[in-house]
């Protein structure tokens, strides 16, 4: 069961499931981005995991810490529901942009919106984080040096 979700300070996180054996990467999470895993405050077993890539500095909580803050201070409500609504939005467009672009494109995009997760992350992450084998991700970043 996930019951701690973080606002990472410092470092790089990864989360990601098993699936066939395999371990498939979600998403990737760095400064100043909060991690909620999958089923956070549920009380069914999560099949999400997270891995820190660095050292990692990160404000933890959980749902009754969050409930005791939010009662103590209302006006964080507000705070709250805006950063759950730009998450939302994010996931979103991200997903939409997942589900509509080749595997050449979705790289493109990594590295004009992220291109330090290119820096910090290895290879085969972020080819799983792509959807496709670390082969592949090869092959695109060649095709695309040859561009330049």
């Amino acid at each position: 069961m996930a019951r701690k979700a973080f606002f990472i300070l410092r470092g790089c996180v990864r989360s990601y499931v098993l699936k066939d054996g395999d371990d498939r990467t979600v998403d990737f999470f760095i400064e100043e981005d909060a991690v909620l895993p999958l089923g956070y405050g549920s009380s069914v077993p999560s099949e999400h995991f997270l891995e820190c890539l660095e050292d990692t500095v990160a404000v933890v909580s959980s749902p009754d810490q969050e409930e005791r803050m939010l009662a103590e201070y209302p006006e964080l409500k507000e705070v709250c529901l805006s950063m759950s609504e730009f998450m939302a939005a994010r996931l979103q467009a991200s997903l939409a942009r997942f589900r509509t672009s080749s595997p050449q494109e979705r790289y493109v995009d990594l590295a004009r919106r992220r291109p330090d997760l290119l820096q910090r992350i290895p290879q085969y992450q972020i080819a799983s984080f792509l959807g496709v084998k670390p082969e592949s991700l090869s092959r695109i970043r060649r095709r695309l040096s040859g561009l330049s």
